[in-house]
């Protein structure tokens, strides 16, 4: 009981460790591709919407808050456009969510920027699902295997840096596995009221993005092995009575869904048809074979002490499941924890299925990882209690720990806040992933430019003026961040030429470069970039992150 109470507590500590660091640290991390696109509008009008009920709030082509007008705050109308024309694709929760806690940090506390606030709902959502992970593995496996999976989820370079600004792929993370576990939960205890929670999370998730319309093919399965794990006699009536549940609880997972992406209920059913058309289409924009990429990422992507562990891990939950006396897991939880681990990644793999950005649309399995991870390290802690004398036995799980998480706490430290570019070393870091052309080995979102913009504003010569290779956008929508007197300028209206150019009678002209050459200008693609001078780079691994260059030849 002791020893329960004192896990317990760590956790607890964990969990108020991670959420001061996560707040404290929001500063670090500029706004991403297609937040900046002008989807925190839209999520400022749903919050508004949700919390008034005033229909007014729907019109997006009629400005309502008056909180763009502050000063420090960007004019999220004025670059409402994209975010308006395709809100059908645009998921509401997320962004929903983000505008609760800007309305907290920002509006009425004032404690944070409003991008820093938005942001801050990333970091609460993931408390949520470090303490569904651990209260249903203090349930179903144990209080350890649970801490472990949170703190190797928590220092999880990239998941890390995504709880700051990834405002879609964690909250659906979160939700989609809160709705896994507490299905689970209300499986094994027989309990009604959980399987309700349940639909209502996965509303919840569908609201936050479509990755959860895939549930089903990871709760079926779970749900007829742990059927067939009643005694012979229960197996029918048990059946009959969840699939008969099924329907009704799916009614109101719709119901949440509607309520809480008002797109939906401003134009049903036709912006729900709209949405899944994009859906269909967008989905099967991939290569018309299978795609390795994925697996790839997954591994590159993931520190190597938790690829060990969760190797051991898959073999250990195996054996346990299938021991015929005194088994400590069931079958069927085995089971979920494997489709919920590699269906993500199956659906990405597939012919026809489109798959970007590394690991970020598919990080729903990481917490799955995580806790077949924290399965096997418990399995060697209770292998190495066994070998070792009584007076050494109590150290093994805070080694194991420590050699779990400290080398990734330790990168993170080191490279912060760039964990965003994470690669483990059997590809080489990002260098390794950049040299061997790794799809996205970058920071294919530009959430570096805000350290860049504030190098700028501390070295930029005045009235100088700036150009941004790469998503150009973020930088206006935040360019309350820049320096005033420096001139922030399309991209479109630069040359070969004007970044050549040494003429002392035009302005200092400085290029912001992430080498995401995909979205940049064609003949910026191939430009000898190594002609210019180059005045700031991050490099992390030996791989580029973001760069600044000042116009004119270069004498190297």
């Amino acid at each position: 009981m002791m020893h329960r109470s004192y896990l317990h507590i760590l956790f607890v500590l964990t969990c108020l460790v991670f959420i001061a660091l996560h707040i404290g640290t929001l500063h670090f991390y500029g706004v991403p591709f297609d937040e900046a696109q002008g989807e925190s509008f839209l999520g400022d009008r749903y919050f508004a919407f949700l919390t008034s009920w005033d229909t007014k709030h729907l019109d997006f082509n009629t400005p309502t808050l008056s909180i763009y007008d502050r000063p420090d705050h960007p004019d999220y109308f004025a670059n409402r456009d994209y975010a308006v024309r395709h809100a059908h694709h645009i998921w509401g929760l997320g962004h929903t969510l983000a505008s609760a806690t800007k309305w907290l940090f920002y509006t009425k506390l004032g404690l944070l920027g409003p991008i820093d606030a938005q942001h801050a709902a990333i970091g609460f959502c993931s408390l949520l699902l470090f303490i569904g992970i651990y209260l249903f593995s203090a349930r179903w496996l144990t209080p350890l295997t649970g801490l472990l999976a949170v703190l190797l989820l928590m220092t999880h370079p990239r998941f890390w840096a995504y709880s700051h600004y990834n405002i879609k792929d964690i909250p659906e993370a979160v939700f989609y596995s809160l709705t896994l576990l507490t299905f689970a939960h209300g499986i094994y205890s027989q309990n009604k009221k959980w399987l309700i929670i349940t639909s209502l999370l996965w509303g919840v998730s569908l609201a936050i993005k479509a990755n959860a319309l895939f549930l089903p093919l990871t709760a079926f399965p779970f749900l007829l092995l742990a059927i067939h794990e009643l005694p012979a006699g229960e197996r029918l009536k048990a059946f009959y009575r969840n699939m008969l549940a099924f329907f009704p609880l799916a009614a109101l997972s719709f119901v949440v869904l509607l309520i809480l992406w008002p797109y939906l209920l401003k134009d049903f059913p036709d912006g729900l048809i709209m949405h899944l058309r994009f859906l269909n289409e967008r989905g099967l924009e991939g290569p018309p074979h299978w795609n390795i990429y994925p697996l790839l990422n997954g591994i590159y992507t993931t520190p190597i002490p938790t690829l060990i562990a969760a190797f051991v891990g898959a073999l250990a939950l195996i054996f346990h499941s299938f021991k015929t006396e005194s088994r400590s897991i069931r079958r069927s939880l085995v089971v979920m924890l494997f489709l919920w681990c590699t269906l993500p990644v199956l659906r990405v793999s597939i012919p026809y299925a489109r798959d970007f950005d590394v690991i970020r649309h598919w990080i729903e399995f990481l917490p799955a990882l995580c806790l077949i991870a924290a399965f096997g390290a418990q399995q060697i802690i209770i292998l190495l209690k066994r070998s070792l004398p009584l007076n050494l036995s109590f150290v093994c799980s805070p080694i194991i720990c420590a050699l779990l998480v400290l080398p990734s706490i330790f990168w993170s430290v080191k490279n912060n806040p760039y964990q965003y570019v994470y690669y483990n070393s059997l590809i080489g870091g990002l260098g390794g992933a950049q040299q061997k052309n790794m799809p996205e080995s970058c920071d294919y979102w530009a959430v570096s430019y805000r350290e860049a913009i504030n190098w700028l504003n501390e070295h930029a010569e005045k009235d100088s003026t700036l150009y941004v290779a790469f998503a150009e956008h973020t930088v206006f929508y935040s360019k309350l961040w820049l320096r005033p007197d420096i001139s922030l300028r399309s991209i479109s209206k630069l040359t070969p030429e004007i970044l050549r150019s040494n003429d002392t009678g035009l302005p200092t002209r400085y290029l912001l470069y992430t080498p995401r050459k995909r979205h940049m200008p064609v003949w910026l693609r191939s430009f000898p970039i190594k002609e210019l001078e180059k005045l700031y780079a991050i490099q992390i691994d030996n791989g580029l992150v973001v760069s600044i260059y000042k116009h004119g030849t270069y004498e190297q």
